[in-house]
């Protein structure tokens, strides 16, 4: 599976104190196999070569977008600080040169961006690619190289090992490897020496190499002091939810009465059909939403869905009101953030201290698709592979709701909160494992 949508505000702490960082925001994966060439993905700063000159795409993209999220992090700010694809292309060739021939002969859109002079191939002027596009570039931003880059780190903090930067910058440039037949994949990164830290060795390099190993070990300490019962919980009865009904205040009994009589009757028979006695057994995700009604399952109108048709009628929410899920009643406590899909909700459970965060999603099919992207990836171990745990999928009044643990803030608000310094390699590492 490809995630397709790596960034800063997509990676977010588990835990801010262990440096501890989960993936979120599935609704734009897809199963590599269904990746077609052309197709346009990820924004601007983290947008992988192939995708912009049109070569085939595989899951190496996402290796691109994380190598500028190391990079980002590293040294503080966008390593390709560009607004249009061509700049992010004249940066990539003012730091790697220009691609191979071969992956330029390949390129459908190679064009837009290079031309030949006496057979060989040149970056077009900004002129240049204006006229052919119609597209103005912007800004010509001069970008930084890795030797710079790693002088500015170094004068930041006194404590470092020339090794391990040099070590870090050999896996950045193996992660942003233009080509992405030779880019370096994930399980090669995880035996790459910075990851494993075989080049700090020696009584010279004990007290870096003690301080190093601190952070690691607290990140590995506190995946294995997660709680396995947080992630799973028995599906509630509608009796159930009578018994949390009953402990509330008078006024919450009312607030919750009038959005259970709200729904439809289809929405309540498609609450009970998912809480049925045949499938309490089954995993949360298992056939969720094949059962409600009027929802497409054709993938090309799944695909067609992310092109914008995205008028829809939407739940209107304030903080204090409830969402009636399968496992229970969730009372909006407040809004973590916005966007195009809908809403994040910081939710409570009646009846459970737990805090959740839960996306809802105002168009139904985008909702199944992520829903579906989290099925693919429940075999794995969320904590373990750093990915954010989902509880349940729900429709309630035409959104559909996606409960998750709820997690601390993302990268890219950590950077502004340390004023976009750069971060210490030690926690760099953590990050990138």
């Amino acid at each position: 599976m490809a995630h397709c949508d790596i960034k800063l505000d997509n990676i977010m702490f588990a835990d801010l104190d262990d440096m501890n960082v989960k993936l979120i925001d599935f609704g734009l994966a897809v199963e590599t196999h269904e990746l077609v060439t052309g197709t346009k993905m990820q924004v601007t700063q983290f947008r992988a070569p192939e995708v912009i000159l049109g070569l085939p795409l595989d899951e190496s993209v996402d290796m691109w977008a994380l190598g500028m999220v190391l990079a980002c992090v590293y040294c503080g700010y966008y390593l390709f600080p560009s607004s249009t694809e061509y700049e992010t292309i004249r940066a990539m060739v003012q730091i790697f040169g220009l691609p191979e021939a071969d992956v330029l002969d390949r390129a459908n859109y190679k064009d837009a961006f290079f031309t030949r002079d006496n057979g060989d191939w040149r970056l077009c002027t900004p002129e240049e690619y204006t006229e052919i596009t119609g597209n103005r570039v912007r800004c010509m931003n001069s970008v930084i190289d890795f030797d710079a880059m790693t002088d500015q780190h170094r004068n930041m903090y006194e404590m470092h090992d020339d090794d391990d930067h040099k070590a870090f910058i050999d896996l950045l440039k193996r992660i942003l490897e233009v080509n992405p037949q030779r880019r370096i994949t994930p399980s090669q990164a995880l035996e790459h020496d910075f990851i494993t830290m075989k080049h700090l060795t020696g009584k010279s390099k004990a007290a870096y190499a003690a301080g190093c190993e601190g952070v690691m070990g607290k990140m590995l300490l506190s995946e294995a002091q997660v709680n396995p019962s947080a992630s799973s919980s028995s599906s509630l009865s509608e009796s159930s939810n009578q018994s949390l009904i009953s402990s509330m205040s008078e006024s919450e009994i009312v607030d919750v009465r009038e959005v259970l009589s709200a729904g439809s009757a289809d929405e309540q028979s498609s609450h009970s059909s998912l809480n049925s006695s045949d499938s309490c057994e089954k995993p949360v995700f298992q056939e969720n939403l094949e059962k409600l009604e009027n929802l497409q399952t054709d993938k090309d109108k799944a695909k067609m869905s992310r092109k914008g048709n995205r008028k829809t009628e939407a739940l209107e929410l304030i903080e204090g009101h409830y969402l009636v899920g399968n496992q229970g009643i969730y009372k909006v406590q407040e809004f973590l953030g916005e966007g195009g899909f809908g809403k994040v909700a910081k939710c409570t459970k009646l009846g459970s201290p737990e805090m959740y965060a839960i996306k809802i999603i105002a168009n139904v099919q985008e909702g199944k698709e992520e829903f579906e992207s989290m099925k693919l990836i429940q075999v794995l171990d969320p904590d373990e592979n750093h990915l954010m745990k989902m509880h349940e999928c729900f429709s309630f009044q035409n959104v559909i709701c996606l409960v998750y643990e709820i997690l601390e803030e993302s990268l890219e608000d950590f950077l502004i909160k340390n004023e976009c310094k750069a971060t210490p390699l030690t926690y760099v590492r953590a990050i990138a494992q």
